[in-house]
């Protein structure tokens, strides 16, 4: 078994293209804390670098540190650059009027404008398969307090998968004053509150 914190920060290489490397940065997982849905990857080719989804099945842990994937090259790279961030544009818009309307009437300051042109370069994710409901991200979980019926107990401090990385087997909880414990998966359960906060609870 291996500590999902443990895989954080680690260096990816291309099994073929030296070119193509990456950096594990976020781990995500379903909402059952079951399965390891997409490791976040910031990958790099030869023009751009990104943040990629890599399913477990797309990379392998190597012996003594590190992983490598062996994803075709060129899908890494057509997703690499479809998703890079734009660099941030200095736009200066100290000489515009103070409201511009739109081709069909609608009105828009020109500091909205420069904020909208770019968003894009502040992209941290790539867009989830089922959006962004679908699962729960390692570093969101262990900034989350775990709750039962007498309220707060702990908190998640690592997730602990099999061998193949994609599966929970375990969740390390630290306890206030106490030792930390190992608990099997199905122990925790989560939900999202009215406002989309993500709740802990014990079963």
């Amino acid at each position: 078994m291996v500590n999902a914190s443990d895989l954080i920060g680690q260096h990816v290489e291309h099994a073929s293209e030296t070119a193509i490397t990456g950096t594990v940065r976020d781990i995500l997982f379903s909402e059952n804390l079951r399965d390891v849905l997409f490791f976040l990857v910031e990958t790099k080719s030869e023009d751009a670098t990104a943040p990629l989804l890599f399913s477990p099945s797309m990379l392998d842990r190597r012996e003594n540190d590190g992983m490598v994937t062996a994803a075709h090259p060129d899908d890494l790279r057509q997703q690499v650059a479809a998703t890079a961030p734009r660099a941030a544009l200095p736009l200066d818009v100290s000489d515009l009027p103070s409201t511009l309307i739109g081709p069909f009437g609608n009105t828009i300051s020109p500091m909205m404008m420069a904020a909208l042109f770019n968003s894009r370069s502040k992209a941290d994710r790539p867009p989830l398969p089922g959006g962004e409901a679908m699962g729960l991200w390692l570093t969101e979980l262990k900034d989350t307090p775990l709750r039962a019926h007498v309220g707060e107990v702990g908190k998640i401090v690592d997730v602990i998968l099999s061998d193949a990385m994609d599966i929970v087997e375990q969740l390390s909880i630290e306890r206030a004053g106490e030792d930390p414990v190992v608990l099997p998966h199905g122990a925790v359960r989560s939900w999202r509150s009215a406002d989309d906060q993500l709740l802990l609870g014990l079963n």
